[in-house]
Order: structure tokens, then sequence, then C-alpha cells
């Protein structure tokens, strides 16, 4: 039986994790580049997913690089996974609806701490995202995961 961390590393996406953490590594581009260079059309794409406005992502960009690309990276790879990896990954997390902890370790995070190292964003901003804004928790938990197998590979 796969969990779901071994579902991403097999997972194949039309950008490999290579091309993607070069596009991540360009620390001077645009948050409008790095988004064509990850493969969407505009930065809309990326408002649609995460409902956070452009100017709270070109923020995240200019003073968050680190969450900016970890929210980007949960955004490529939750249009490209496939659907039963994301389901089962959302389904993970609506188990454990009340403890954003207990979440992060089901999903195949050590801790929750990880998941906050990991994109350098406060746990009590993430605790509130989970409660709050599951979209965008989801897409950051991706992002977070993906970064976690590069690091791996």
């Amino acid at each position: 039986r796969y969990t779901v961390l071994n579902l991403l590393m097999i997972s194949r996406c039309a950008m490999d994790a290579k091309t993607m953490e070069n596009v991540l590594s360009i620390y001077n581009a645009s948050p409008s580049y790095k988004a064509k260079a990850a493969g969407f059309k505009n930065m809309q794409e990326i408002v649609d997913i995460t409902g956070r406005n452009v100017m709270t992502l070109r923020n995240w960009s200019d003073y968050q690089p680190r969450l900016y690309d970890t929210i980007l990276l949960g955004c490529k790879y939750s249009r490209t996974l496939n659907v039963d990896i994301v389901a089962s990954f959302k389904d993970n997390i609506d188990k454990y609806d009340y403890s954003p902890s207990k979440q992060a370790v089901s999903v195949g995070f050590d801790s929750f701490a990880e998941v906050a190292r990991i994109s350098n964003k406060c746990s009590m901003t993430l605790r509130l995202w989970a409660k709050e804004q599951k979209q965008l928790y989801l897409i950051l938990l991706l992002g977070c995961m993906k970064q976690k197998v590069m690091a791996k590979q």
C-alpha cells in the first residue's frame, strides 16, 4: 500500500523536480515569471487555485519567497498529480479536521513543525489556515511535500 509520500515520489509530471528547482532558484525573477516558468499562463491561475489575491501573492514573492515558492509548487502539483493522489491527500487532511498536527503526520511529515520549517510560516498562521482556509492549506501541504521529496532526490 502506497503512502501519499510514495505516490508523490513516483508520480510523473510534465516538469521534473530538477527543472522546477531551477525555476524556484531564480531569486530575482518576478512572481509572474516564476508562475509562467512553472507552466501557468499567468498569475490569475494561481489566484484561482489559492483563493488569494494577486497583491498577496506578489508580497509573498517579495517578502516571503520560500512561502511563495512552496505555494507555487503546491499549485503546480495539485494540477498535474493524479486526481486520486490529491483526493487521498485531502481525505487524510479531512479525517483529522480538528488537529493540524495530526493532519501533517497523516500525510507523511515527521511533525507539524516540519511543515512550518519548510514553508517558513509560523505555526499559528498555519493552524489558522488549516481551520479557515482549507484549500490554501492543502496547496501549501502539497508544496511542502514536494519540497521534501525534491530534497530526498
